[in-house]
């Protein structure tokens, strides 16, 4: 049985002979030696040794008063026996008081040496056992816990019990730290005893810290690779905001790539400024606000969700306010579409910018066969997967097939069925790019029935295969 063990002795001859006996009936045990009290104290604080023996009168600090100091500091369970000179009565019923395991008299014979080492694997054995259960049950306790939290946080209604549980948080703040796809160094740097845990899925997991008022949270580092994201510290009633708030910030950590982002109090001067450029339609302005919300998406003031609907807020009131944006009235629900779908595909803040700039140069294009490019385009981009032949797309712009034909082929430079054609191909390469679908599914998507059809076309296209492209272009 594999034992740490501290001996005690103020006698360098006998500290050496003791711990020389006891290696040869137990080799498998790692022992240390010290003929200081106050050494010992120091060996003891790490709460890794499983049994001290001490003996009792040596000069400074004596064995008992180093049996008391022990004890008071509470680490793992500690099995103590004395190994003394002095048959003292007094000195056996101290022992007693500070639950010791076994009083040995100096010298011991192998017998009683035997017994007493049996004795005292016997009660690991036990203290092991006992441990183990305790870990579980405490495991268990702060995974129900952890679950509460997380209803809590959900707005699911909790029961009696997960009431109960969460009942002595109330006067704790806590703070949410998400945790996906990080390697084992990461997580156990993170995952501490402390915490309550919540696995949301295989590599995802949702850390419950506990922070006291006025303390500030375990530093957080990047991890090596996957993503961390803390919230701001809160009240039990305030948890569902947070989680709220924790997954728009791991949407942004996603989109920009970076390992860790730690929330902090939301700009609203940056938002304020951004919703001013686009009230007042300024494109340049808005291109220079590209620098400030780059900063606030780095350093955790800003997320791209808080970003979007300031946006989307912004060009609504202008909307309303009369301005086209480029687009005919019926084409509004398509354009809105389109509009969050390209708010939606920006990783950077300069790119979120020149959405915006674009949707204002769309706006200011007088020419009619401007404005119907633009909404030709919105129309495909929502509609391209679903039935879009030539007769579809004329009645949903009011125009016969032919006026439309004429329309389209005069703006475009190109017949409209092999527009579509072409765009289709070019939205596949992307699925193909971004997608670990099967290829039919693919064809599908992007509204091509024929599995065969789909890939003659794309070879026709591209000059290799669906399935080769993505060995070419795809995600490894």
């Amino acid at each position: 049985m594999r034992v740490k063990m501290l001996i005690v002795d103020d006698e360098a001859l006998q500290l050496g002979l003791i711990g020389r006996v006891i290696q040869r009936y137990r080799p498998e045990y790692e022992i240390t030696t010290t003929h200081q009290p106050e050494q010992a104290l120091r060996h003891l604080t790490d709460g890794t040794y499983d049994a001290l023996l001490t003996d009792i009168r040596m000069p400074g600090m004596d064995g008992i008063e180093l049996i008391r100091r022990a004890r008071a500091l509470q680490t793992k369970p500690l099995e103590i026996m004395i190994l003394s000179g002095f048959d003292d009565f007094q000195y056996a019923k101290t022992a007693i008081t500070y639950n010791v395991l076994e009083y040995l008299l100096k010298p011991i014979d192998s017998q009683s040496l035997e017994n007493a080492l049996a004795k005292l694997e016997a009660k690991l054995v036990e203290n092991r056992s006992y441990q183990q259960i305790q870990n579980g049950y405490r495991a268990m306790e702060r995974q129900r816990i952890a679950t509460a939290l997380f209803k809590l946080a959900r707005d699911v209604e909790l029961n009696v019990q997960e009431t109960v549980c969460v009942e002595e948080l109330k006067k704790s703040q806590l703070r949410l730290v998400l945790v996906e796809d990080c390697d084992a160094k990461s997580r156990a740097g993170l995952l501490a005893e402390e915490d309550y845990v919540e696995s949301l899925s295989e590599n995802r997991y949702l850390l419950f810290q506990v922070v006291a008022d006025g303390e500030s949270a375990k530093p957080l580092l990047p991890p090596r690779e996957g993503r961390v994201v803390a919230g701001l510290p809160c009240r039990l009633k305030e948890l569902s905001l947070r989680w709220r708030q924790v997954e728009d910030y791991a949407e942004t950590c996603r989109r920009t790539g970076m390992h860790l982002m730690v929330q902090r109090p939301c700009n609203e001067q940056v938002l304020q400024a951004l919703s001013q450029s686009i009230a007042a339609k300024r494109a340049d302005e808005v291109q220079v606000m590209a620098v400030p919300l780059a900063a606030c998406l780095r350093n955790g003031e800003l997320t791209f969700s808080a970003i979007s609907y300031t946006v989307q807020k912004a060009v609504a009131a202008k909307q309303q306010a009369g301005a086209a944006f480029g687009v005919y009235p019926n084409r509004r629900e398509e354009f809105w579409r389109v509009f969050e779908e390209e708010l939606a595909g920006c990783s950077t803040a300069a790119q979120l910018c020149d959405v915006i700039q674009r949707l204002f140069s769309a706006g200011e294009e007088d020419r009619e066969d401007g404005s119907f490019v633009r909404n030709v385009e919105v129309y495909l981009r929502v509609h391209y997967a679903e039935e879009c032949a030539l007769e579809h797309i004329s009645r949903a712009f009011g125009y016969s097939s032919t006026h439309f034909s004429r329309l389209f082929t005069a703006a475009f430079g190109t017949p409209y069925t092999r527009y579509l054609s072409e765009y289709r191909l070019e939205r596949a390469s992307e699925l193909l790019k971004s997608m670990d679908i099967p290829v039919g599914e693919i064809a599908r998507r992007v509204g091509i029935s024929d599995p065969g059809y789909f890939a003659r076309q794309f070879g026709r296209k591209y000059h290799v295969s669906p399935a080769k492209y993505r060995k070419l272009f795809g995600k490894n």
